[in-house]
């Protein structure tokens, strides 16, 4: 089976040891993979803001130099896919997109799935980077007792 890729918008680090990988192994079809990447570069992260579900903006033209690139690189280690995901979000849209024309499978739908949005940051989405970091060391002080579903219970309505 081939693999199946996808873009999460959380903040990943970029991970070159997943491309060596690729590289090294090659297409065992044996294997299943799930290739996931995070969206390129977007106004927010230029500007060093918490993006976050409700902050929906497409890629800066960095953004899809940095995408059309991984694209590149998974045609390089003949990557095959057999369909391809993204949350709704423009952002991670367009990164789908640009890797599936990349490797010249644009018969391939992108399916839609929330499952893997961005987390929701409620009010702090399009804050400052700074000022969200001081609002969660705060808010990690007062909540030391708290339960984990406790702390992440910010919910879209």
């Amino acid at each position: 089976m081939a693999a199946l890729l996808g873009v999460l918008g959380v903040l990943f680090p970029q991970l070159p040891d997943a491309y060596d990988y690729l590289k090294e192994k090659g297409n065992n079809q044996e294997i299943v993979r799930y290739v996931v990447v995070r969206h390129g570069e977007t106004p927010s992260n230029k500007e060093k803001k918490v993006g976050g579900q409700t902050i929906d903006v497409d890629l800066t033209a960095d953004g899809r130099s940095q995408v059309e690139q991984l694209g590149q690189q998974l045609t390089e280690v003949g990557l095959l896919v057999d369909g391809f995901f993204s949350s709704s979000l423009i952002r991670a849209k367009e990164t789908v997109r640009i890797c599936r024309d990349s490797l010249n499978m644009q018969g391939i739908a992108i399916a839609i799935d929330d499952r893997v949005i961005e987390k929701h940051f409620g009010p702090d989405e399009g804050v400052p980077e700074e000022i969200y970091k001081k609002t969660i060391a705060k808010t990690n002080e007062a909540t030391k007792d708290s339960s984990w579903k406790e702390k992440f219970a910010y919910q879209v309505h």
